[in-house]
């Protein structure tokens, strides 16, 4: 069990050769690999997200070459890792409790997009995959005895099972193609900058519960056991494997501390650190969660020369001193907690003072299928700390609009306890309308969408595998014509913006007026993102289009005035809203080009000093 500071040794990515793509860069370990190896690879490392990587990727890779795919298009995913010879697929496939209800269909349909992906990197010929996985889900109940990789799967749970199926169908694929792989099961990961996710990051969630007085949410009774390891010894590890590379085909590879944590311990450990209770709140266990599950990590130091020497004693001591645990998203660049001065473990935390960043909340109030992801995606990347408000898996005590509700809550409490500078969410008015009474000084924004476009768009985004029940979706809705039909997809903009059915246009636009720092138009994106972008102080960096709905056979729709006619006759609160506010959009417009022309500490006029 590691239990000090890890001796001084040379950094393992001194020894890669060739090029190499990370995959999913931009989650806990993704973040770790990248700082680690960026400066040794240079211009060999590629980057390859979903989204727009944040301005740290530039300090830790500033000569690696960036590129957004997303999974949904496996041969761009391929052609943005261009010539590298080993790819490591880092992407996250949601969190225990996400997947947690999700079927047989639905786990055999992400797995197989998974497939298709390393089936497309497979065609250069030569390439090595690198695949992170997941010890404990995989393995299942494993009891207090450590697993070694002989161990045959026998995951209890739907997140284990799409794992062990992501696994199964890189092998298939390396049998029917000739790619080589390795795959790394990793044990529970912690360390500065992890997300706190419900069902996921139990050493940050503690942490954030000690810092901000919050509840914490224990699944069970405290007695179930965890492996824990350091991200940083993680991203040795998978340095290490790239080093390797086709020397390690075949192999599956634990990664993890070879000992078990109690999760009442780990609360108790976190208490005397933190100097404070822990309010706990008991919740039953999920259906299939595993009581124990240590890894047997002797495999690693065989092969790769590796072990774990990070302790988690001292990275809680340090997380809570640092504060470098966040409630939102990672941290921008999260200092490595085994490289902090000594001593700071000697500095008793005091009481929590509230930090102010530096500038008003920004809180986007996004309305599917208006390019919200793209503006989501830079202002998160220039606006830090952020969080994106999610609302929690189907559960059977609570409607979708309740869980809505207590995602807001818990944003708002976070929000309070230690400020954000951007935040987003598929949140309606009568959630939002709360935070100006809490946080005066936050600034709202949105967009607005031609509701013809917008229904179009959203059909066609639901009929692919992006939208995981888009097979229920196709039999639900064959034609367009019967989801145009269909009461629950009527008039969204409006369910999004207005404070009661029956609320006239005319009063919903008046509110963007006045309670909106910004709305732009979809129609119009290229503006609207300029000025968005330069009210929150963003640097505008290549406009770029995220999570694009890919053409596909299965989502083609064939436009005509008809079925122009039959969106617009159902959706006429919409087209009322969109009209008038495009004719306030259009007054304002030489106002917005004088305010890019203008330098950069001048501001429109508007409600509040900002656009309206």
């Amino acid at each position: 069990m590691p239990t000090g500071r890890p001796p001084a040794r040379d950094n393992p990515a001194a020894g890669i050769t060739g090029r190499v793509a990370l995959v999913g860069c931009n989650g806990l370990i993704g973040r770790a690999v990248t700082r680690l190896i960026g400066p040794v690879l240079g211009e060999r490392l590629t980057l390859v997200n979903r989204s727009e990587l944040g301005p740290a990727f530039e300090r830790w890779a500033p000569s690696a070459r960036r590129a957004i795919a997303d999974l949904a298009e496996p041969d761009r995913v391929a052609a943005a890792c261009g010539d590298a010879e080993i790819v490591v697929d880092l992407v996250a496939d949601g969190t225990p409790v996400s997947v947690h209800g999700f079927d047989l269909r639905r786990i055999h349909q992400l797995a197989a997009l998974r497939c298709d992906v390393h089936a497309a990197l497979a065609a250069r010929p030569g390439r090595h995959l690198i695949l992170t996985s997941s010890g404990g889900a995989v393995y299942g109940e494993a009891g207090e005895t450590p697993v070694s990789e002989n161990r045959a799967e026998r995951p209890a749970a739907p997140y284990g099972l799409l794992k062990l199926s992501i696994e199964q169908g890189l092998a298939h694929v390396g049998r029917a193609t000739g790619l080589t792989w390795t795959v790394l099961r990793i044990a529970n990961p912690y360390g500065p900058g992890q997300q706190v996710r419900r069902g996921q990051g139990v050493v940050a969630a503690l942490v954030e519960a000690s810092l901000n007085d919050i509840p914490f949410q224990l699944r069970g009774d405290g007695g179930e056991i965890r492996d824990f390891v350091h991200v940083a010894d993680v991203a040795e590890a998978i340095a290490l494997t790239v080093r390797g590379g086709r020397d390690l085909a075949g192999e599956i590879i634990n990664i993890g501390s070879g000992a078990g944590r109690r999760i009442g311990d780990l609360i108790r450990l976190v208490e005397e650190a933190g100097r404070r209770p822990i309010r706990v709140e008991t919740m039953p266990q999920m259906p299939g969660e595993i009581r124990s599950n240590i890894l047997d990590v002797g495999k690693a130091a065989r092969l790769l020369g590796w072990q774990p020497h990070r302790s988690l004693e001292r990275t809680i001591q340090l997380l809570l001193t640092e504060r470098t645990g966040s409630a939102g998203e990672a941290a921008d660049d999260p200092p490595a907690a085994e490289d902090a001065a000594p001593a700071r473990m000697k500095a008793a935390p005091g009481p929590r003072t509230k930090a102010t960043p530096p500038g008003p909340l920004w809180f986007f109030l996004h309305i599917p299928k208006t390019a919200g992801s793209s503006l989501r995606s830079e202002l998160a990347g220039g606006l830090a700390p952020n969080a994106n408000v999610t609302v929690a898996p189907a559960d059977s005590g609570r409607s979708f609009e309740a869980r809505r509700d207590a995602a807001f809550d818990r944003f708002l409490a976070e929000h309070a306890a230690r400020p954000f500078r951007f935040a987003s969410g598929h949140m309606r008015w009568r959630q939002v309308r709360r935070l100006p009474a809490q946080d005066p000084q936050a600034r709202l924004t949105t967009m607005l969408r031609d509701p013809v476009t917008r229904v179009v768009s959203a059909y066609r985004y639901m009929r692919t595998p992006l939208h995981p029940p888009h097979e229920d979706f196709i039999r639900e809705f064959p034609r367009i014509e019967d989801f145009i039909e269909h009461s629950a997809h009527r008039n969204y903009m409006a369910l999004f913006l207005s404070d009661s059915d029956d609320e006239p246009a005319e009063a919903i636009v008046d509110r963007l007026d006045s309670a909106f720092a910004f709305v732009g138009l979809y129609e119009d994106y290229s503006l609207s993102r300029a000025v968005l972008l330069r009210l929150a102080g963003v640097a505008a960096a290549e406009e770029r289009h995220v999570r694009k709905t890919p053409d596909l056979p299965v989502n083609e729709v064939t436009a005509s005035a008809d079925l122009e006619r039959r969106i617009r006759a159902r959706n006429e609160r919409d087209c009322e809203i969109h009209a008038l506010w495009r004719d306030r959009f259009e007054r304002r417009r030489a106002e917005f080009l004088a305010f890019l022309a203008a330098p950069s500490d001048a501001r429109p006029a508007g409600p509040g000093g900002a656009l309206s």
